[in-house]
């Protein structure tokens, strides 16, 4: 589903890091964007993840 709204940013992305998403991206045949948002993504997920098992913790 595509969301409706997206914001444009600059960020100052590490050579090495660059050249990696490259590389994944071509392998994946997919864009260095969409990499970027992919990687985001999960990070966001794995972040509740973990909120969720400290608020499992905490009770």
């Amino acid at each position: 589903m595509k969301e409706k709204q997206e914001h444009p940013f600059k960020a100052r992305i590490p050579q090495s890091v660059w050249d990696e998403l490259e590389r994944m991206a071509h392998y994946e045949e997919r864009s260095i964007n969409w990499e970027i948002v992919q990687a985001i993504r999960e990070r966001i997920a794995r972040h509740k993840e973990g909120r969720k098992s400290r608020e499992h913790e905490d009770l």
